[in-house]
């Protein structure tokens, strides 16, 4: 074989290997994008996957909040209509007869003592509620006077308004359900248990 030939034949050796690592070459790159476009795809599957969970266990909380918050407030209104009517009741038990303003009375006192653990000193009562409060059977009146200081007074419109040294609860400021922890039955024998006889001068 001619020295000519065996050059040709190194160069055609020489040209198919470079073809065949360019080939191989190419494929790495390939076959490396492909794993790249794959780990970019789970990847993003697994941030959907993550977000959507995220976004489901939100909405479970909120609706787990606001069924709570309804649950609270049904709870509240129960309360306070339940507060109501006891201390209504309470009213004609202790011989309120039909006096309006005396169960506004029991639930200020009840909302102090709830509020500052101690009992009302002083009473502030706009003078149509004083007046009300006059038609108390005298032992009940009586029993009022020697457990607060009572005082007419024009600005307060929407119940009394009581206080101590620690402070004062107004019921037109409202009373919230915190305030409500004393029991009826624990204002009627606060009051009861006050004398029945005028207070001696």
């Amino acid at each position: 074989m001619h020295r000519d030939d065996r050059l040709t034949e190194d160069r055609k050796s020489l040209i198919e290997r470079y073809a065949a690592d360019a080939a191989e070459t190419e494929a790495q790159t390939r076959r490396a994008a492909e794993a790249r476009v794959r780990r970019a795809v789970r990847a993003q599957a697994q941030r959907i996957v993550v977000e959507e969970r995220a976004r489901l266990a939100v909405r479970a909380e909120a609706r787990r909040i606001m069924e709570e918050e309804a649950r609270s407030a049904a709870t509240a209104a129960a309360r306070r209509i339940i507060a109501e009517e006891k201390a209504k009741l309470a009213a004609d038990e202790l011989g309120s007869g039909s006096v309006a303003s005396f169960p506004r009375v029991l639930t200020a006192c009840a909302a102090y003592r709830g509020r500052f653990g101690r009992w009302p000193t002083e009473m502030r009562v706009h003078p149509l509620d004083l007046r009300d409060l006059a038609r108390l059977p005298s032992e009940r009146w009586y029993q009022v006077a020697h457990r607060v200081v009572l005082t007419s007074d024009w600005t307060v419109v929407s119940g009394p308004a009581v206080r101590g040294a620690e402070g004062e609860v107004r019921c037109d400021d409202g009373i919230v359900d915190d305030d409500r922890r004393v029991a009826d039955a624990d204002v009627e024998d606060w009051l009861l248990s006050a004398p029945t006889e005028p207070i001696r001068e």
